[in-house]
């Protein structure tokens, strides 16, 4: 079953400013030590787009998770015009609240 609270959760991050979105942002955020809490990764990333962000992830030990939802659910529920393929949480309430709904 789908979570639709997922969505709404990362609405409000990121207009809380605590929500960073784009597969590169996401990645250099990481390499630089960022506080990056989680990583949600969209369900139809393509094979290098899923191996950068994973690889990024394991290597500097940050969590991640892959949702059901597209990256076209995604960027709309963040209001993004552009598609996006990866999210990160960078605070802890969020990442709490987030974290149950995965």
């Amino acid at each position: 079953m789908r979570n639709e609270k997922l969505l709404g959760m990362l609405g409000l991050a990121a207009r809380a400013r605590k929500l960073i979105a784009g597969t590169e942002i996401v990645t250099e955020k990481i390499k630089a030590g960022r506080s990056v809490k989680l990583v949600l990764i969209a369900s139809d990333v393509s094979e290098n787009t899923l191996k950068k962000i994973v690889n990024c992830c394991e290597f500097y030990e940050t969590e991640y998770e892959r949702i059901q939802f597209t990256r076209d659910e995604i960027s709309h529920a963040i209001g993004k015009m552009c598609l996006t393929s990866a999210v990160a949480i960078i605070d802890p309430d969020f990442y709490n609240a987030v974290k149950k709904l995965v």
